[in-house]
């Protein structure tokens, strides 16, 4: 059991139901260059006011990817990250990274920026802010040329807890149930979840409303 005091949203897309105004806030998180690129990784953090339709403010954060090349060619990157198992990386950009039946997703993970240009990444630059992923990010081609073999620009460990996200079976970590049915920023209630590892190191990880690839 997990006693759980505040409940926030540690992942982006989170489905807010409040009219009231929202506060943004611009974290730095990463710098990452080669010489021929730089990618800026900054965390947003959503804030939410309280209304009559919600319980307390309500949070979220999300990362935005802003790419710079300074080559004289059109160049594509791609991502990288290890969803589904810690520390082995799945090239999300490539054609089935997500299964058959997810086919087309791929392409929100690859960016193509101009020659002496700026750009930012698919999804209006937010990548989902998944805790304790390492990210990669690949120049994948040049000019319209795919690359035989794909550059790795930089990568870097986010903060957090490492948690399994699946894509092809629609699951992420453990699925959890609560006692009190009102969970809300400042509630105290239990969280109960099966077959979990003894003596594993746990982390609660709540993002309501997740769904990154509705239409």
């Amino acid at each position: 059991m997990i006693a759980v005091g505040v409940v926030a949203a540690l992942i982006g897309s989170v489905a807010v139901t409040s009219t009231a105004a929202s506060a943004v806030e611009t974290v730095p998180v990463t710098t990452i260059t080669d010489g021929q690129t730089t990618i800026q990784v900054d965390r947003l953090l959503t804030t939410s006011g309280d209304d009559e339709f919600s319980f307390g403010t309500s949070s979220s954060s999300r990362l935005r990817v802003s790419i710079e090349n300074l080559t004289d060619s059109p160049e594509t990157y791609g991502l990288a990250a290890d969803m589904e198992t810690k520390g082995v990386e799945q090239r999300a950009w490539l054609p089935g990274a997500f299964g058959a039946g997810n086919a087309g997703i791929e392409e929100f993970f690859s960016v193509e920026v101009n020659a002496q240009s700026s750009g930012i990444s698919e999804l209006d630059g937010f990548l989902p802010d998944w805790p304790g992923e390492t990210y990669g990010f690949y120049r994948i081609a040049i000019d319209g040329i795919t690359l035989a073999e794909p550059e790795l620009v930089g990568a870097f460990t986010n903060e957090g807890t490492w948690v399994r996200f699946s894509i092809t079976d629609a699951q992420i970590g453990q699925l959890a149930t609560f006692d009190d049915l009102h969970v809300y920023q400042g509630a105290d209630t239990v969280a109960r979840a099966s077959g979990l590892t003894p003596g594993e190191q746990l982390g609660l990880w709540l993002s309501p409303g997740i769904d990154y690839f509705r239409s």
